[in-house]
């Protein structure tokens, strides 16, 4: 019974000095040196990534949304991925933006007799975060 609990005192010590010193790594490095290790933002959505819409049944709604590359390289956009077939990315693609250009993405719901939310998800050429392109349809007299 000792020798289990001798094992037991042994590895929460072991816990709790490995906690000390990741806070002393965090504290003595800065904030920086981590965030080398996890990707960056590349692109903006403006002026807001979501846009809403009143609309009638059975009628196509288009929004137009700025999208700018905030990252120091060149970002090539390779399409988009739409979360149902009522929605279309209506640009052709690639689209390179240069450091700091912008481009107009245009998306259309092509909608029915009911109230929807669909989203677009850019795809670009690098690893990094690329905010969702949000697009609501309130038709009146819908749930």
């Amino acid at each position: 019974m000792s020798s289990t609990r001798s094992v037991s005192m042994s590895v929460l010590l072991v816990l709790l000095l490995t906690g000390v010193v990741v806070g002393m790594v965090r504290w003595a490095y800065p904030a920086s040196l981590f965030a080398a290790f996890s990707p960056s933002k590349l692109l903006e959505i403006g002026p807001s990534p979501k846009q809403s819409f009143a609309a009638h049944p059975n009628e196509a709604v288009t929004a137009a949304f700025t999208v700018s590359n905030i990252s120091p390289e060149a970002v090539t956009l390779l399409g988009a991925n739409t979360s149902c077939a009522c929605t279309v990315v209506m640009n052709d693609f690639p689209i390179e933006l240069k450091p700091h250009e912008s481009t107009k993405i245009l998306m259309r719901i092509d909608v029915g007799d009911h109230s929807t939310i669909q989203k677009a998800n850019l795809l670009v050429d690098r690893e990094g975060i690329v905010p969702q392109i949000i697009m609501e349809a309130k038709v009146a007299n819908s749930p």
